[in-house]
């Protein structure tokens, strides 16, 4: 009897942490990589896929280069688009809006997407104005949501990071 309730117990924990681990409790995370040498320090922000069948994670690096967004494409390979073998087509979707069709850059092999500048622009400032909106590449969805957003953001600018500076000379 006690055995069976132990195992009860460990099935509905098992339940609740993985209904935790995508929808509810999904929110942007941040890694900072702090050095002595500022020109060398760097921080990541990362909003998971939504789903076990979504393949899709968002990245805003923030390096000596600048601010970059990549899209993720995880397990799959986005497809070159015919016009520029260099370039994939996504779709972002924000409410009431017609769909909005981007080119980012297909980096080396296919699973990391680069958004241009200008888009990167326009998500982020719409995750500072608490909107939510979807990236669609193929058939495959990410639900980008602005939970905890704008306080990783702010510790992203506030990171110590020398930009534009050749860290050769700080060695």
């Amino acid at each position: 009897m006690q055995f069976s309730i132990q195992r009860a117990f460990f099935a509905l924990c098992l339940c609740c942490l993985s209904a935790c681990s995508f929808s509810s409790c999904r929110q942007w995370e941040i890694q900072e990589i702090l050095t002595k040498t500022p020109c060398f320090n760097a921080g990541r922000l990362t909003l998971n896929p939504d789903s076990d069948c979504s393949y899709l994670g968002l990245e805003i690096t923030r390096n000596r280069s600048g601010i970059r967004c990549y899209l993720n494409v995880l397990f799959l390979q986005a497809a070159p688009s015919p016009d520029d073998p260099n370039r994939t087509r996504i779709e972002i979707l924000f409410e009431d809006q017609e769909p909005w069709i981007v080119y980012p850059y297909l980096l080396s092999g296919g699973q990391r997407l680069l958004l241009p500048g200008d888009c990167a622009d326009v998500l982020i400032q719409a995750l500072l104005d608490d909107r939510s909106f979807t990236i669609k590449i193929g058939r495959v969805n990410l639900s980008v949501i602005p939970t905890h957003f704008e306080a990783v953001y702010s510790r992203l600018l506030a990171l110590d990071i020398e930009e534009d500076v050749p860290c050769e000379d700080q060695l």
